[in-house]
């Protein structure tokens, strides 16, 4: 299977990687692929701010399709959403941002939300993700 080509141009951001995801809607038993792109970069505190695209396998549609809602923080770009329970996970990438949220992204599949779950104060994601980390699922549950 190809993907279609998306309208989201990721040219003038070729030095960053864009997340991507893919996982099952379990409402509709469909499969969907997932695709963060940048839609702008705040020039003083670098800051990226993101969307995401939703290609759903299977549909009439041979087209990608924006969310509703940005992500409400800033994705590690070279991490592949790791799918559990119905939604998809990304750490967060505070490394600009004014306050650390210490937590990941979840995006659900179902109802194409986004939601965080933040991490105990005493797991520093920063340094985490320094020393090189994994997220992954154990017995249906995320885990760093």
């Amino acid at each position: 299977m190809t993907l279609p080509e998306s309208s989201r141009t990721k040219m003038q951001y070729k030095h960053i990687f864009l997340p991507v995801g893919f996982g099952l809607d379990h409402r509709t038993g469909k499969y969907k692929v997932v695709r963060v792109f940048v839609r702008s970069k705040d020039p003083l505190t670098e800051v990226y701010r993101m969307g995401m695209e939703v290609f759903t396998v299977g549909e009439a549609s041979t087209s990608w399709r924006e969310t509703t809602a940005d992500l409400s923080y800033p994705v590690v770009e070279w991490i592949t959403g790791k799918f559990v329970n119905g939604g998809l996970f990304w750490p967060i990438n505070s490394y600009h941002l004014e306050h650390d949220p210490n937590g990941i992204v979840r995006f659900s599949l179902e109802d194409e939300t986004f939601s965080v779950i933040r991490l105990p104060d005493m797991l520093s994601l920063n340094r985490m993700l320094d020393e090189s980390f994994l997220l992954d699922e154990m017995q249906g549950e995320i885990c760093l």
